[in-house]
């Protein structure tokens, strides 16, 4: 109907859309005014969302229902517990770490990047000016700070200080690199959690970053755990089953905020 339309019942001029009379309320469609619109465009987009719904979850990864899988994953968690009881994180870094090379390799390469690549200058210079003075890493903290400022002063500290446990990695290259960093990494992660006592609460599927399926212990310990901010919780340990049939641990791998540290390094200038 064009505009000004007006309804055969009330002569009151129509609106340019729509089943009814504004005035008197009369059905247009029942009286055949107005064609009812086709249902057929409403059908085809739905048929279109399912049809994608479907493509999507074809896609995604198959979650494993093998209780076995279960089991094998119990076992290894308390067997991590055993290990971070005794604090023999170079042990569960080389057990549950070190067989997931591409994510050995991408630690690595961040690493690489803070004392030989981009950052080199500038981690020459905190070389310079923080060399064994705590105060004056402190200080720059303070003037360049961070989202994670006192996880980026820990990490930098036990690299640059003479005695600090990161100090022998800055000369090491690759793999080495990237093992001791994920070592004091947990170091840092299980601070005063009691493993000895520490709980399988549930065990879950869940979809990784890049869509694979993972094995996810959450753990109840006496105490819950309260890591700085920037170091991944360990009262959630995912797990992660490699093609050839490994389970590798995948806790704290997504973010360890070695940007915020590179930006750091960056920022520091001799004066």
């Amino acid at each position: 109907m064009s505009k000004g339309a007006r309804c055969p019942k009330c002569n009151a001029e129509l609106p340019r859309k729509g089943q009814f009379c504004l005035e008197c309320g009369l059905d247009l469609y029942a009286e055949g005014v107005r064609r009812a619109p086709s249902a057929w465009p409403l059908l085809v987009v739905g048929a279109l969302i399912a049809a994608a719904a479907i493509a999507y979850l074809s896609t995604r990864p198959a979650i494993p229902k093998d209780p076995r899988e279960d089991r094998e994953v119990r076992a290894l968690t308390k067997e991590l517990f055993g290990l971070v009881a005794e604090k023999k994180f170079d042990d569960i870094v080389r057990r549950f770490y070190s067989p997931d090379t591409q994510a050995i390799e991408t630690t690595a390469a961040e690493l690489h990047d803070i004392v030989r690549g981009k950052g080199a200058q500038g981690w020459r210079n905190i070389q310079a000016v923080c060399l064994d003075r705590p105060k004056e890493l402190d200080s720059l903290a303070r003037k360049y700070p961070a989202e994670h400022s006192k996880y980026v002063v820990s990490l930098v500290g036990a690299m640059v200080f003479q005695d600090g446990p990161l100090h022998a990695i800055v000369p090491a290259y690759g793999a080495q690199r990237a093992e001791a960093f994920l070592a004091w990494y947990l170091g840092q992660a299980f601070e005063g959690a009691d493993a000895a006592e520490a709980e399988i609460a549930d065990l879950r599927w869940q979809e990784g970053p890049n869509g694979e399926p993972l094995r996810v212990a959450k753990i109840r310990y006496p105490v819950p755990p309260k890591p700085m901010p920037g170091v991944a919780n360990p009262t959630t340990l995912p797990w992660h089953h490699l093609e050839g049939g490994q389970w590798v641990l995948t806790f704290g791998n997504q973010d360890h905020h070695l940007d915020e540290v590179l930006k750091f390094i960056q920022n520091v200038t001799l004066e």
